[in-house]
């Protein structure tokens, strides 16, 4: 797995896209920004919260062909964000490797995801060790 902490992007940028689209100013955390913004995507898109339509250049130039038959074939790439946030003196941690927080507490993170079964088991700890909550994403890619 791979996580791509230069990919992070702080709540500042997060506030300026929203308010450069007319959402105006909130005083939002980055999470809620984020869930607004994808809103206003998918209703404008006419699109189901469900399915996710997301291309960059490098997504696309990282894809595999899946099928090629006469000229014909088809490409199809998945990424997976985690993002989240807690007290800034917490400790979290996925698959034993600590996450790196921002002076708020968020963090995001950033996969390519191969066909397979994937888990991502997250812990957040807090600073005195009295608290603990955990979180495990299950994603299956299925490429047929």
């Amino acid at each position: 797995q791979n996580i791509d902490e230069k990919w992070m992007l702080v709540e500042e940028h997060y506030s300026k896209i929203f308010e450069m689209s007319g959402g105006g100013k909130t005083g939002k955390g980055s999470a809620d920004i984020m869930a607004q913004i994808t809103k206003r995507l998918f209703s404008e898109m006419n699109m189901s919260s469900g399915t996710l339509s997301s291309a960059s250049s490098d997504t696309i130039a990282a894809q595999k062909k899946v099928k090629e038959e006469e000229g014909f074939w088809f490409k199809v790439g998945t990424e997976l964000i985690i993002y989240g946030e807690t007290l800034p003196d917490a400790k979290v941690v996925m698959d034993d490797e600590e996450i790196k927080l921002r002076p708020d507490g968020s963090f995001s993170l950033r996969f390519e995801l191969p066909d397979g079964n994937h888990e991502f088991p997250i812990k957040a700890t807090s600073a005195n060790g009295k608290h603990e909550r955990k979180v495990k994403i299950i994603v299956t890619r299925d490429a047929e």
